[in-house]
């Protein structure tokens, strides 16, 4: 996929109801240049797919094909060949999110299940104060700070996306807390918010302490800081979690599958709470 391919690239997606801008695309194809694929057909494009690479393992994002056409072998062809890119580049497996009614075709192409993950909703309303824990101390994430917070994160995934979280906090200040020891030298937790379409979408929401108390103080934090429509993607094992998030008002509106091929995924699940977002994990 080039520049010139940007415009399908968001009419495609939007049709699907994804709601990708051209700012979104052009993003994505600014971290992964050769990543991401165009399939032709009698001369006009028909489908793409989006990758992120991690390192240890790749991120499908985004596989659609037009609806006319479909049924005819595209798409697999077009994941075979992505697939392909993937673990040509040394990646040990490759990931997405698959809604319900895609599980099929991508078990078709050897994907397993891993778990499901519910995606969230909290109407517009401000929260707080939002409390440090004990033994603890809640603060914006500093320029400074990024080191150990992408330290975490890599920790954490089992995987680098440096990359595309430096974008994040780039364009996206303000929206980013840590959880820190009281003496403010090691990092326990993390929190992001996005701004996406005038909402706020929280991911990743990682954090290594026992309980919800931790987490919970982070997502209060950034939930006191906005009063905008909210929205993430909580792994469905994070029952006690979910329970705290609905007395903060969040219900679930979605659900996606979290799938892989290759190396089974060796994160650290206990310490996911939210993903940084479908399309990026």
């Amino acid at each position: 996929m080039t520049l010139d391919d940007l415009d399908f690239a968001v009419k495609i997606t939007q049709q699907e109801g994804w709601g990708y801008d051209a700012g979104d695309m052009q993003r994505i194809l600014r971290w992964s240049p050769e990543g991401c694929f165009i399939v032709w057909m009698d001369g006009s494009r028909v489908g793409l797919t989006t990758t992120l690479f991690y390192g240890t393992f790749g991120w499908v994002g985004n596989v659609v094909v037009a609806k006319d056409v479909r049924g005819h072998g595209i798409g697999t062809s077009l994941m075979r060949h992505t697939i392909s890119h993937i673990m040509d580049r040394g990646a040990k497996g490759v990931r997405l999110f698959a809604y319900e009614n895609t599980t099929a075709f991508y078990e078709r192409l050897g994907f397993r299940h891993d778990c499901l993950i519910q995606v969230y909703r909290r109407s517009p309303a401000k929260w707080g104060p939002a409390l440090s824990p004990e033994g603890h101390v809640i603060a914006p994430l500093r320029r400074e700070d990024q080191a150990l917070a992408l330290a975490l994160d890599s920790e954490v995934i089992a995987g680098n996306r440096s990359h595309v979280l430096r974008t994040v906090w780039q364009e996206n200040p303000g929206l980013s807390y840590g959880l820190w020891d009281k003496d403010h030298r090691r990092l326990r937790g993390l929190i992001v918010g996005k701004k996406v379409l005038g909402n706020i979408e929280v991911g990743p929401w990682l954090c290594d302490l026992p309980g919800v108390a931790g987490p919970m103080a982070l997502l209060d934090m950034l939930l006191s800081t906005t009063d905008t429509l909210t929205f993430m993607a909580v792994p469905d094992m994070q029952t006690e979690l979910v329970k705290a998030m609905g007395t903060r008002g969040f219900t679930p509106i979605d659900k996606v599958y979290a799938m892989y091929v290759g190396q089974p995924p060796p994160m650290n699940k206990d310490h996911i709470l939210a993903y940084g977002a479908l399309e990026k994990g």
